[in-house]
């Protein structure tokens, strides 16, 4: 699945996050989060959390990096 967005956009976004640390951007970011396309596999049994954090130290790391997978892909 492709990402749209071509490496130009990505050096105005890069440049927008560098002056808004700089406290150089004259309006606040924001992170949007979209989904909605479903991924070409089936969903992993983990369920999603947002955050490694939440998940147990019991859950196994390839488990958590393929529910993030299966995340970033339905983006």
């Amino acid at each position: 699945m492709s990402i749209d967005f071509s490496p130009e956009r990505w050096k105005k976004i890069k440049s927008d996050a560098r002056a808004w640390w700089a406290g150089e951007l004259d309006r606040p970011l924001i992170q949007v989060s979209v989904s909605g396309m479903p991924p070409d596999r089936p969903e992993p049994a983990l369920p999603g959390q947002g955050f490694t954090a939440f998940y147990d130290d019991s859950v196994p790391a390839e488990a958590i990096v393929d529910r993030w997978d299966y995340e970033f892909c339905s983006k």
